[in-house]
């Protein structure tokens, strides 16, 4: 999922190590709201950067509905995976080929430094 919001939806604050990060991402808790959203592990006890906003996308949940997707990170990592939806049911994580640039709702542009699919 991370690799399509990053091949499809990045933006110029995303770097090829934030893809190479991806598979040794470690997921270190889960939202209170009860939607998909998670928060990475850190690397260190350090207070972390403020983040930025790495990918920033649409997708469809499992329901059909329609959903927003930011991946957040520091200039060192990847931070948060953030789901969320356009009503009030808590968002679910998207089939990963429904993900797509926020762009075209008027959101961010992507980054074509990255490596495609």
């Amino acid at each position: 999922m991370l690799k399509r919001a990053f091949s499809v939806c990045a933006t110029e604050a995303a770097t090829p190590a934030h893809l190479s990060a991806i598979d040794s991402l470690i997921v270190a808790s889960t939202c209170e709201c009860g939607c998909d959203t998670v928060e990475f592990a850190g690397r260190d006890a350090a207070p972390p950067p403020t983040p930025s906003i790495l990918a920033d996308g649409l997708a469809e949940a499992p329901s059909g509905a329609a959903i927003g997707l930011i991946v957040f990170g520091t200039p060192d990592a990847i931070t948060c995976l953030e789901v969320y939806s356009f009503d009030d049911e808590p968002a679910r994580l998207p089939a990963v080929a429904t993900i797509r640039p926020f762009e075209q709702a008027g959101g961010l542009s992507s980054n074509p430094s990255l490596e495609r699919p």
